[in-house]
């Protein structure tokens, strides 16, 4: 019966959702264009909106999106007009990681409904985030408006599949190049794969917003609480926890010295099968009281939760190309509570990471051990390291200098319209 599902009822669907573009852009879009050739309602002419498919709950959207649109609204006095419009928030009313698989055609709905958002407000610039099918809804608004893209790459989504187009997204970037204006990424090795495509392209981290995450001192005494957070979403994602697990199994918790290591796993309801290897993991370190798996914390209490560890830990195994472009949003948090970060030579972290003075850099288990053990032993280190973290964040690795390089691009782009 689901083999027939698959076979008659998906290429439906599909065939519906492109009908319903197809009928939108003849009947709506080419008159507009038409209309529009010549920009019109200056009153306008600032506004920028920050577009995604996804939300709130996830950190790209969270941080490029809706904080970036806050700190430039901020920053500006109101003036940058700056709007947030996510698929996941504002069309399908979910303020979690997706709970369930979109048809087709409701993916085309919200490519419309963006549409005619963007139409309505006639923002002059659209920041694309993480361009997927959502993309065709800023297309359109170029085609029919002239509004200017900014695409915003945060993550390794070269390999992802367009939802609603037979295409990887490598292949969709080379299409959509000719009607892109500007390409904003979050780390260095996400700006080489794009420069063979793009002329110019900014890198801008990921940061922490400095206003949300404030420094406070470190708790006092023991236990030592290190602390790591991660998703669990891929094998090699399920390896960052087995090197930390591993590590904390090496470390010897003396009576005098106590700790705990708190894991927040994020999983996907929906990879049973990664999900029971998780599982397993956990039943066995069940017999060490000093780990323990929490859940994730709402991203409204991140800032709280920071404040009462010790140490963050940022663990990235694999090499892989996934794993090097990451942006280390999370050092970032920790760095702006006040809190060292013990991390992996895995991508970005060596940008940021500056060993003896903001946290350590490992490369095993066995090293990740030894320098939990050398925090354990001389805690008056947390706070010298903690409040140099914080410093480079107040001068270089703040909200506020990655909103005031994209105010720059984004002046750029308007300049050009």
């Amino acid at each position: 019966m689901q083999r027939y599902f698959y076979l008659i009822v998906l290429p439906v669907d599909l065939l519906l959702a492109w009908m319903l573009l197809l009928v939108n852009f003849l009947a709506r879009g080419v008159p507009r264009a038409v209309l529009n050739r010549k920009r019109r309602n200056p009153a306008h002419e600032a506004g920028v909106l920050f577009y995604s498919h996804e939300g709130v709950a996830v950190a790209p959207s969270r941080v490029r999106c809706y904080h970036f649109s806050d700190a430039l609204n901020r920053m500006t006095s109101g003036k940058a007009n700056t709007l947030v419009f996510c698929h996941w928030d504002h069309v399908f009313g979910w303020h979690q990681i997706r709970p369930r698989n979109l048809w087709k055609t409701e993916l085309a709905i919200a490519v419309i409904r963006s549409w005619n958002y963007m139409c309505r407000h006639r923002f002059v610039v659209v920041v694309d985030q993480r361009p997927n099918y959502h993309t065709l809804a800023t297309l359109l608004y170029r085609i029919t408006d002239g509004g200017r893209i900014c695409v915003d790459v945060d993550d390794w989504i070269f390999n992802d599949w367009n939802y609603l187009l037979p295409i990887r997204t490598d292949i969709f970037l080379k299409w959509i190049r000719p009607m892109v204006d500007s390409v904003v990424v979050s780390t260095n090795p996400l700006a080489k794969k794009l420069e063979p495509l793009f002329p110019a392209v900014e890198t801008i981290p990921t940061f922490a917003d400095e206003n949300i995450f404030r420094y406070q001192p470190a708790p006092v005494g023991y236990p030592f609480v290190f602390s790591w957070t991660g998703s669990v979403f891929s094998v090699e994602a399920l390896e960052n926890l087995l090197f930390v697990v591993d590590a904390a199994g090496m470390l010897e918790c003396q009576p005098d010295k106590p700790y705990r290591l708190e894991c927040l796993i994020i999983m996907d309801p929906k990879q049973t099968e990664l999900n029971e290897q998780v599982k397993e993991i956990l039943r066995s370190i069940h017999d060490q009281p000093q780990i323990s798996v929490k859940s994730p914390v709402a991203p409204k209490d991140m800032p709280n939760y920071l404040a009462g560890v010790h140490c963050g830990l940022y663990i990235l195994k694999s090499p892989s190309a996934f794993q090097q472009a990451k942006c280390p949003t999370r050092i970032f948090e920790y760095y702006a509570v006040g809190r060292p970060v013990i991390a992996t030579a895995t991508g970005a972290a060596t940008e940021y990471v500056i060993e003896g003075e903001t946290g350590y850099i490992v490369s095993s288990p066995e090293d990740l051990a030894q320098c939990m053990e050398k925090l354990l032993s001389k805690p008056e280190d947390l706070t010298s390291m903690g409040l140099r973290a914080r410093a480079y964040v107040d001068r270089d690795w703040s909200i506020t200098a990655a909103v005031d390089q994209y105010r720059r691009i984004l002046d750029t782009s308007r300049s050009l319209s």
